[in-house]
């Protein structure tokens, strides 16, 4: 923008030329401009859009008009300018920037799951300190109803204490299996009502959800330690863990890195976008597997709602991934995946 645009509007004059008016919005506590004016025809040419496409706008003034396309123009402006910040780099050259960063590997996850195969309740704790909250807060989007989430999740924990034998690394990562696990738990409690679960979703406020997983209730884990029959000191068990660090990636982008697999080439996160940011075009490199827990979400042509899930093939791609509300997912996927 040049010097117009950042001139309030008390200090704007009302035209520089007979046919030329001039408007202004706030966007963000920041003033931008144009000049606009109409044609013969009826038409309205906004100058700072010139030979620019524009949406056609509803609005029943020129004056409304213009500030309506202004907005679309510096929106647009913004989200290229995000996208090319990260354009040509790989998912993994963003989110390993910083090599310093001791980073939580793959390798712990799999030794726990190993563990308790073999029976160990103390490596349950630990999947149990890790995995909790996405999978009680994916079971609350999925129930919309946080007594049930909290059932279902001590169901979840029965499910990975009696068939951690059958995780297969090939297939995904240990969050990915557990997260799926949790899927089918939500599915199994609806049975053939599964879309009525739609109805009750639409009815929910989600201006009011929280933008982090949620916590369970205290004495959640004593509860599965009492199903399992576990021995009586497990139930009060510590905790060890210490949930990695929000880190800002790009623009409007954070992410909580659970697990990388570096032999894979895989990482399982959390991932928030802030309203109206996109995350950058990209091609899969590997499966990847999204479940959304917050806000709304659309790729491509698909508009994702809290609890919903998403898989991509590896050799497809995402043309536009963004969202307006703000959103956080649980994400598995390669780090090898091209970002556009």
């Amino acid at each position: 923008m040049d010097k117009k645009s950042e001139l309030a509007p008390s200090e704007s004059p009302a035209s520089i030329h007979s046919d030329l008016q001039y408007v202004s919005i706030q966007l963000d506590g920041r003033t931008y401009g144009g000049w606009y004016r109409l044609l013969p025809d009826g038409q309205m040419e906004l100058l700072a859009l010139a030979n620019m496409h524009c949406e056609l706008r509803t609005e029943n003034t020129p004056s409304e008009q213009a500030r309506g396309m202004l907005s679309d123009f510096v929106r647009g402006v913004r989200r290229k300018s995000k996208s090319g910040e990260v354009s040509g780099r790989t998912l993994g050259a963003l989110l390993y920037a910083d090599p310093m960063k001791t980073r939580v590997s793959e390798q712990e996850w799999l030794e726990l799951l190993q563990s308790v195969a073999a029976g160990n309740a103390v490596a349950l704790h630990g999947l149990y300190e890790r995995a909790h909250r996405v999978v009680f807060t994916l079971l609350v989007r999925l129930t919309h109803n946080v007594n049930m989430a909290e059932r279902l999740t001590v169901d979840v924990f029965h499910e990975i204490w009696t068939r951690a034998s059958e995780y297969d690394a090939a297939e995904g990562s240990v969050l990915g299996w557990i997260m799926n696990r949790t899927r089918s738990e939500a599915i199994d409690y609806w049975g053939h009502d599964w879309g009525k679960r739609a109805l009750v979703r639409n009815q929910e406020v989600q201006s009011h959800w929280p933008a982090d997983a949620l916590h369970p209730s205290q004495s959640l884990w004593g509860r599965i330690s009492e199903r399992l029959a576990l021995p009586v000191a497990t139930k009060s068990m510590s905790s060890h863990w210490t949930e990695p660090k929000w880190e800002n990636v790009a623009p409007g982008i954070s992410c909580q890195l659970l697990a990388t697999d570096a032999e894979k080439d895989r990482v399982s996160m959390l991932v928030r976008l802030e309203p109206g940011t996109d995350y950058p075009p990209h091609a899969h490199a590997g499966l990847e597997e999204l479940h959304l827990l917050q806000g709304e979400l659309r790729i491509d042509t698909r508009k994702l709602s809290p609890g919903d899930y998403n898989r991509a093939e590896p050799g497809t791609a995402d043309t536009r991934v963004w969202s307006e509300t703000g959103c956080m997912c649980v994400l598995m996927t390669s780090t090898r995946d091209t970002l556009r």
